[in-house]
């Protein structure tokens, strides 16, 4: 009866051990950054500073009500997912950089909507969200189906809604007075 105590007791340690192993490669495995993983946090970094700062100018361009509300839940939900995103940089162990900055594209859409005024700008500004907000869909989708640190893929799958969501409001809006 002891004898076999002393087994059952050996063989729950070694597998307690085993099981702790296992969990320890999975943690390493999902803090693997790929290249994916560093271009949609680039994108998705940029893509949330462009949104804010398109939106800011936005509010105080935009003529039609919809554009403005738009623009104001653009400034709310791209500080949100940035501060989201900002953490989760923070919380992988591989060293990844990614900066505030706008892409040209985003540069150039800035430049050119600071020209604009009235009906132009409403027009301009939210056709530019609907590509925008194409282009988020299919960063998150690659990296979805590409990445693979698991902390950067579940903030695309978490995000993808609120996106999806934009784009469809910023093409009904477009559809709408446009």
């Amino acid at each position: 009866m002891k004898l076999k105590s002393v087994y059952l007791g050996g063989a729950f340690a070694v597998t307690l051990l085993i099981a702790a192993c296992t969990k320890d490669e999975d943690n390493k495995t999902s803090d693997v950054v790929n290249t994916q993983d560093s271009t949609f946090l680039l994108q998705a970094s940029q893509s949330n500073q462009a949104e804010i700062a398109l939106g800011t100018m936005a509010l105080t361009k935009a003529t039609n009500d919809s554009v403005r509300n738009f623009a104001q839940m653009m400034i709310s939900d791209h500080t949100s997912a940035q501060s989201d995103l900002v953490s989760v940089v923070n919380n992988i162990s591989a060293n990844v950089n990614f900066t505030d900055s706008l892409s040209a594209e985003q540069i150039a859409m800035r430049d050119s909507l600071q020209q604009l005024s009235g009906n132009a700008f409403d027009s301009a500004y939210i056709a530019g969200q609907v590509r925008a907000h194409q282009q988020t869909l299919q960063a998150i989708d690659a990296e979805i189906g590409n990445g693979s640190n698991t902390r950067v893929k579940a903030y695309a799958t978490d995000k993808r809604p609120n996106i999806e969501a934009h784009l469809n409001l910023a093409d009904s809006i477009y559809a709408r007075s446009y």
